[in-house]
C-alpha cells in the first residue's frame, strides 16, 4: 500500500465528521508558498470495446496535511498550531452522464497541489484546502455502453447522499482542469464526510502525488515524484493496470485482461467456492463484486451485513473453522504451526492493547473485543490492536514487545509464516489470494491481494502524474509488467562547488533536471543491466558519468559499502577517467528489509569536486625515528605550528608565492624551502628542480633539501594537484660497535 497514502487502505477510514462551517474571513490572509510547483496530469484510458467507465477522484483524511504544510511553506516550529487538518473526501465525479468515458476514449486532468477555499487559509481550522496530491483514490465505475448511461448508484451517489455538499473555491483558486473528455472543463467539487461505500460497481486504484522532504524547514515537495497502487485487498470488481505519466521506463502495475475475460475468471472462482460472499446493492441488481476476507471478517458479524450476499458462506466458515482447529484443538494440520505462532505475536499485541487503553485515549465505543473472530480479523487483514484509538501508529506489529530487535528480526520471520500461507497454492489459508494471483483465475501477479502483498503492488518512481487504463493494455506507453522499483541516490552537498544538474534514465529517456531538494530518483526497468544511467554536473566543462546497475533486485544486504555491494554499479561506461574513478571508488547497491517493505538503493556518489588550489606536502621520517619533527611554519623561517614527522599538510597557492616552509627538529635543527612558482604546474616525474633550498642556513639541512626534497604532479585539469616530499629530519649517525680484542 502507498506509504503516503495509508490512510486511503480502507473505506472506513474516510469516515469523519461533516465538512466544518467556513471560518469568519479575517484580513490576515496566508498565501500560497513561493514555489510554483506544476500540476499534475491524470490520464485515464477506456480499452473496453463493450464498457463505459465513469472514474471518481476523492482525496484522503489526515490529522495533518504534509502536503499543505509544504506548499504553504509553514515554519517547522508551527507545524502543530497549523496542522491543516483533512477531514472527510473532497470528490469530483468525471464524466457521471451519459456514456462517461466510452470505448476507445480517453480523460485528462490536470490537478494542482491543492484548492484554497476560504480566504484566510491559515490552517489552524480543517479543510481551508482540498489536497489533491497528499494522498487519493480513482474509483472506476463500468456500465455495458449499449445502456448508454451511467450505473444507477453513480448517478444516485451524485444526487442522494445525505452529507454530500457542493464546495465553491474562492475566486482566483488553483482548480482541478479537465483538458480532454470531461463535460465540464472545471468539474464540481463536493465534500462528504463518507467514502462511497464498497457495494458499489466501483473498482479502488490508490495514489499520492508528488513526495515531501521533512528535512527542509519549511517543508518542500518534489513535483517529479508518483506513488500508486490498483488495490484488490478488499474487493475486486475491473481489471485496471496503472502506470506514471511522463516516464515510460516503468511497466504497469494491475491487471490488462478484458472486462470479459475477468468477469469469466471471477465467475470461475465463484462456481469453485460456492455461496462465497458479493456485495449486493439494490440498485444494481446484476453486477458481480468479490468481497476479500479481510473486508468480512474486518467487520462485526453479529450484526446483520445487508451489503453482502445471505450467509451461510461456507468457503469463510471452513477458514474459521480451520483457525479453530489450530488454535483452540491443538491441530495438527500442516499449516497450524504457523497460524499458532502467528496468534503469538497478535497476543502480544492485543495484551499491549487492553494495557494501554485508557491512557491512549481510545473510545470504548469501537474496542476490539480480542475474540476469536476480532483475532481473526486483525490477523487476516495484518492490523495491530489499536482500535478506536484515533492514531493508525499506535501500537503497530512490527513495534509488538519482543518482536522488534535486531532490526525487526523476529517480526519479519512472523510476517514471512504469514506470506506463505497467503500465497500456498492450495489456498487453503485464503482462496481469495488465489482469486487474484493463479493462473487459472485472474493470474495478476503485481496488485494487492492481501494488505502486506506489495513486493510488486505499489510502486513509488518518478512522474509527473498517472496514467489509468481499463480493460487492456492499449495505450499504455510500457506495455511491460512492473519490475520491483530501485532507489537512486545521488551524493549531495550544500558545501560542493560542482553538483549535478540532470540525469537520464536509459538512452531513450529524457533528460531530467535534478531537484536540489531530491537528489534522488526511483526507476523500475524490466532489463535493468540493459539501461545506461547518465549524470551530468555544472562543472566547467561539463563533466558526464555513466553507469549501468550490474542485475535486478533484491541486491546484497546492506547498507555498507563492501565487495558485494559494489558490484551492483558499473562503472566502465563512463569516458572520463575522473567520473570513473568516482563510481568505481564508492558507487554501491544494497537491499535493506524494512518491517513492511524491502528497499533496493543505489548509491551513486557525488559530481567530482576541483582540486584543491592549494600545494600537498608530505613530510617523510618514521613513527620509529629518534629525532623527528615538531613544529612546522607558513611563511616564516620560525615555525610556529605543531607538527609531528611523519605527515602532511596543505600550503594554498595564493599565499606560497615567497613564502618560506619552515620546520624545526627535536634537536633545534632548522629546515626551511621555498616552491618555485615558475615551474608551477609541476612537471609529471619527481623534480628537484621546483624547490629553492637556498634559503636554508643548516649545512645538514641544506643538503638534505637539495639531495632529496622533489616536488611532482598528479591529474589533468581541474584534478591536476602539485605536490611537494620533504625528506624527513636528519637522524643520529649510528654507531659501530667494535669486537674486544684479548
Amino acid at each position: 500500500m502507498s506509504k503516503h497514502a495509508t490512510v486511503m487502505s480502507k473505506a472506513a477510514l474516510f469516515t469523519a465528521t461533516a465538512l466544518l462551517p467556513a471560518i469568519t474571513l479575517g484580513s490576515m490572509t496566508p498565501a500560497m508558498g513561493d514555489t510554483e510547483y506544476p500540476p499534475m496530469t491524470i490520464v485515464i484510458y477506456n480499452n473496453s470495446p463493450d464498457y463505459n467507465i465513469y472514474p471518481v477522484l476523492s482525496t484522503g483524511a489526515a490529522k495533518s496535511g504534509k502536503w499543505l504544510q509544504a506548499l504553504m511553506e509553514v515554519p517547522k516550529k508551527d507545524l502543530d498550531k497549523r496542522p491543516y487538518e483533512k477531514v472527510g473526501q473532497f470528490r469530483l465525479y468525471l464524466t457521471p452522464t451519459g456514456d462517461g468515458i466510452p470505448p476507445k476514449g480517453e480523460l485528462r486532468l490536470t490537478l494542482p497541489v491543492a484548492t484554497q477555499l476560504v480566504k484566510n487559509a491559515d490552517g489552524t481550522r480543517p479543510n481551508q484546502l482540498a489536497d489533491w496530491w497528499g494522498g487519493g483514490r480513482v474509483e472506476i465505475f463500468a456500465a455495458p455502453n449499449k445502456d448508454h448511461k451511467p450505473p444507477t448508484a453513480l448517478t444516485d451517489a451524485i444526487r442522494n447522499r445525505a452529507n454530500q455538499t457542493k464546495v465553491t473555491p474562492i475566486q482566483g483558486a488553483d482548480l482541478p482542469t479537465c483538458v480532454k473528455g470531461c463535460n465540464d472543463t472545471t468539474p464540481q467539487i463536493y465534500h462528504d464526510p463518507a467514502g462511497l461505500e464498497h457495494n458499489m460497481p466501483l473498482q479502488l486504484t490508490e495514489y499520492t502525488l508528488g513526495a515531501v522532504d521533512g528535512t527542509k524547514n519549511p517543508m518542500t515537495l518534489n513535483p517529479f515524484n508518483v506513488d500508486y497502487d490498483v488495490s484488490y485487498v478488499d474487493t475486486a470488481y475491473l481489471p485496471v493496470a496503472m502506470e506514471p505519466f511522463d516516464n515510460d521506463q516503468v511497466g504497469y502495475v494491475g491487471m490488462v485482461m478484458s472486462i470479459d475475460d475477468f468477469n469469466t475468471a471471477m465467475d470461475k472462482f465463484l462456481k469453485d467456492y460456492k455461496t462465497w460472499p458479493t456485495f449486493v446493492n439494490g440498485k444494481v441488481p446484476d453486477f458481480v463484486k468479490i468481497a476479500s476476507p479481510l473486508n468480512v471478517f474486518g467487520r462485526n458479524l453479529s450484526q446483520k451485513q445487508t451489503d453482502l450476499s445471505k450467509p451461510p458462506w461456507k468457503p469463510l466458515d471452513t477458514l474459521v473453522a480451520n483457525y479453530t482447529d489450530c488454535v483452540e484443538k491443538n491441530g495438527a494440520c500442516d499449516f497450524c504451526d504457523k497460524i499458532r505462532d502467528i496468534k503469538k505475536m497478535f497476543d502480544v499485541n492485543l495484551a499491549a492493547y487492553k494495557k494501554n487503553f485508557n491512557e491512549w485515549k481510545c473510545e470504548q465505543e469501537h474496542r476490539a473485543s480480542g475474540d476469536k473472530m476480532s483475532m481473526i480479523g486483525h490477523i487476516y487483514g495484518w492490523t495491530p490492536f489499536n482500535d478506536g484509538c484515533n492514531n493508525a501508529e499506535l501500537n503497530l506489529l512490527e513495534n509488538t514487545a519482543g518482536y522488534k530487535a535486531n532490526n525487526y528480526k523476529e517480526y519479519h520471520r512472523v510476517k514471512s509464516l504469514f506470506d506463505d500461507l497467503q500465497l500456498a497454492p492450495d489456498g487453503k489459508f485464503d482462496p481469495y489470494v488465489l482469486l487474484i494471483h493463479d493462473k487459472k483465475y485472474l493470474n495478476a501477479k503485481n496488485v494487492y491481494a492481501y494488505s502486506v502483498d506489495d513486493a510488486l503492488g505499489n510502486m513509488q518512481v518518478d512522474g509527473s502524474g498517472l496514467i489509468i487504463a481499463v480493460g487492456g493494455k492499449q495505450r499504455l506507453p510500457n506495455p511491460d509488467e512492473a519490475t520491483p522499483p530501485v532507489h537512486v541516490s545521488i551524493g549531495s552537498s550544500k558545501d560542493n562547488k560542482v553538483s549535478y544538474t540532470k540525469y537520464r534514465i536509459c538512452n531513450t529517456g529524457k533528460n531530467r533536471d535534478v531537484n536540489p531538494d531530491f537528489t534522488s530518483f526511483n526507476i523500475s526497468i524490466n532489463n535493468i543491466s540493459k539501461c545506461l544511467l547518465t549524470l551530468w554536473d555544472n562543472n566547467k566543462p561539463v563533466r558526464m558519468y555513466q553507469f549501468r546497475i550490474t542485475q535486478q533486485p533484491p541486491f546484497p544486504p546492506g547498507p555498507g559499502y563492501d565487495a558485494k555491494t559494489k558490484k551492483m554499479v558499473d562503472c566502465r561506461p563512463s569516458k572520463n577517467d575522473a567520473a570513473r574513478k568516482q563510481c568505481e571508488d564508492n558507487a554501491f547497491g544494497y537491499t535493506f528489509v524494512l518491517p513492511r517493505e524491502e528497499v533496493s538503493t543505489i548509491s551513486f556518489p557525488p559530481p567530482v569536486q576541483p582540486a584543491d588550489q592549494s600545494f600537498d606536502i608530505s613530510v617523510g621520517g618514521d613513527p620509529n625515528d629518534k629525532v623527528r619533527i615538531v613544529k612546522r611554519g607558513q611563511c616564516t623561517d620560525t615555525p610556529n605550528i605543531a607538527f609531528k614527522s611523519p605527515g602532511a599538510f596543505k600550503l594554498p597557492i595564493s599565499k606560497a608565492k615567497d613564502c618560506t616552509v619552515s620546520f624545526i627538529d627535536e634537536k633545534n635543527r632548522l629546515y626551511m624551502f621555498r616552491i618555485k612558482m615558475n615551474r608551477v604546474p609541476f612537471p609529471a616525474q619527481a623534480s628537484k628542480s621546483v624547490i629553492d633550498c637556498s634559503v636554508n642556513t643548516n649545512q645538514d639541512a641544506l643538503t638534505l633539501c637539495n639531495n632529496f626534497a622533489v616536488g611532482y604532479s598528479e591529474g589533468t585539469g581541474d584534478q591536476l594537484v602539485n605536490k611537494v616530499i620533504f625528506p624527513g629530519p636528519i637522524q643520529p649517525a649510528k654507531k659501530n660497535r667494535t669486537a674486544s680484542v684479548n
